[in-house]
């Protein structure tokens, strides 16, 4: 009568209505979905990285779950944030906040997370670019923000809400609250409901939930306050900060406001930032608000209430996503969003007007100290995507370098490269340089590249290592085991690598070990067969 159509989506319901089933040949994570790691997995997997990495990683405990805050300790779950960053290297830094699985039967947002967080700590040392991001930026991953939630999703249920059962609604699968219509910021507005069995409930109170009162605090505690009291006051475009919290489904990439169809006073910074994660993840770039009004989220509370930038990455096609375009399609294109995330986190809603700098390289990568290196990249204004009209592509004006530290470190001096065409006069120039190494160190030395479109905006840096040839080294034997020593240099910092067969990855020794002239010496244990030893200069 109403002129509706109603239609059954029978993939939608087969899956609803699926049994997870462990196959014989699973061992590991939930059933059915082997790449998804279950709740236990992933707090077993940070406490790993925490426990193999103390250098890079630590793990803190930043509050408890419904069910942990109201048994007694006796059931539900700790939430728990991965902070990785280089511990040798002194902050104040830019800060990332990812946050997943907000809604538990979103089971890629959890898994995203979590190898997030594995790559950036295997690839730390080995990646320029990893590696920069954390000796210069906090990445802080909190890949389980409901788990008793997701404990029910495990078991195959559609379970999106917390499981709060004391606010007037026991009705087993309906009781909870949802946490993405909870947070404070105009709480009880469009787009949620006072019904306590809703999907979409708010609960009784903005930030009534355990786990939204654990993230509000630690977010907080992460980001100053940057934007004014008004609605229509904007951050600065000098703001620092990024959030991201990982949804599913719809291949979205939404930013504030989701209570209403107005431009948030940051639109035009967000919506670039968002035009370079349509780059990587190939999504629909949008205000919340075009895919339906909400409120009470935690984007618009920490956009609304910091002037932080904020994101939802809304993943994949469905809430159960099968493992094989997880693998092929949602985790490489959005690990690369990621990356990206960080760069920008220290200027959102500036770095990402400018140019992207790809493709660098040097050549030779090793080499003596005082060979000529040759430094070739793309400084490139055209990668955006997501959103149409797409943004005009602007000219490059002017691409530098800095050595060993981005430009913005104190005391930090910036050369110029050249365009290989002679003019910048294009949105996508091949820039190119001589760099001198004569008086470097040996070890490893980082370049850091940074280009400038006709706008007068630098965008993020890329970088790219140079290897100085190694140390010689000498050893012998002595009564603690077998001695290494090296020549030292004044305020070098060094670090001991071994390997144990040829092909092998090597085994690090030491890291950040300061220098003590004239020669420096490291003990390692004596055993029988051949092992082969490097030692860096870090800078």
């Amino acid at each position: 009568e109403a002129g509706y159509r109603l239609e059954i989506d029978t993939a939608l319901t087969a899956q609803a209505n699926l049994r997870l089933q462990r196959s014989p040949a699973q061992s590991a994570g939930i059933p059915g979905f082997p790449c998804y790691r279950t709740v236990e997995e992933t707090f077993d997997t940070l406490a790993r990285i925490a426990s193999q990495h103390p250098d890079l990683a630590s793990l803190i405990d930043i509050g408890d779950s419904w069910e942990k805050a109201h048994s007694g300790g006796q059931r539900g779950y700790d939430l728990f944030v991965l902070v990785l960053s280089n511990k040798a290297l002194p902050g104040p830094k830019p800060r990332f906040f990812l946050m997943a699985e907000h809604h538990a039967r979103e089971l890629v947002t959890a898994e995203t997370a979590t190898r997030f967080a594995e790559e950036l700590v295997a690839q730390y040392g080995v990646d320029p670019e990893v590696t920069w991001l954390l000796d210069y930026d906090e990445v802080h991953i909190l890949p389980m923000a409901n788990p008793d939630g997701r404990k029910w999703a495990e078991e195959g249920q559609w379970w999106r809400k917390n499981t709060n059962e004391t606010n007037g609604c026991t009705a087993f699968p309906s009781y909870g609250t949802d946490l993405n219509r909870n947070c404070g910021f105009l709480w009880g507005g469009i787009g949620s409901s006072d019904g306590a069995c809703n999907e979409l409930y708010r609960g009784p109170s903005p930030f009534s939930e355990p786990e939204n009162q654990a993230i509000r605090d630690y977010v907080r505690s992460l980001f100053p306050d940057q934007r004014g009291p008004l609605n229509d006051d904007p951050a600065p475009v000098t703001a620092t900060g990024l959030v991201i919290s990982l949804h599913s489904y719809g291949q979205l990439v939404l930013f504030p406001w989701g209570w209403t169809p107005d431009a948030a006073p940051n639109q035009d910074g967000l919506r670039t930032l968002g035009g370079k994660f349509g780059f990587f993840n190939g999504y629909t770039v949008q205000p919340s608000n075009q895919l339906y009004p909400t409120s009470g989220t935690a984007d618009d509370w920490a956009y609304g209430e910091l002037g932080v930038a904020t994101f939802t990455f809304e993943l994949g096609n469905f809430f159960f996503e099968s493992c094989s375009p997880f693998e092929s399609q949602i985790h490489p294109a959005n690990r690369l969003a990621l990356r990206y995330a960080v760069k920008a986190c220290r200027q959102p809603y500036l770095a990402p007007a400018g140019p992207d700098v790809v493709e660098p390289s040097v050549s030779p990568a090793t080499a003596q100290a005082g060979t000529l290196i040759d430094l070739t990249a793309v400084a490139d204004t055209t990668r955006s995507r997501g959103f149409t009209p797409p943004p005009p592509a602007q000219t490059i004006a002017a691409a530098r370098y800095s050595l060993n530290a981005p430009s913005w470190i104190d005391g930090v001096q910036t050369r110029s490269l050249k365009p290989n065409d002679i003019s910048f006069d294009s949105a996508t120039e091949r820039v190119r340089t001589l760099v001198d190494t004569t008086g470097w160190a040996p070890g490893r030395h980082t370049l850091f590249l940074e280009a400038q479109n006709a706008a007068g905006n630098w965008g993020v840096p890329t970088a790219v290592f140079i290897w100085i040839e190694p140390l010689t080294l000498s050893g012998s034997v002595g009564p603690d085991g077998f001695a290494i020593e090296w020549p030292s240099v004044s305020n070098a910092v060094y670090t001991v690598l071994r390997w144990d067969a040829v092909g092998e990855a090597p085994a690090v020794l030491g890291r950040n070990i300061p220098a003590r002239p004239p020669t420096n010496s490291f003990t390692d244990a004596i055993v029988t067969g051949t092992r082969f030893y490097r030692v860096l200069i870090d800078p």
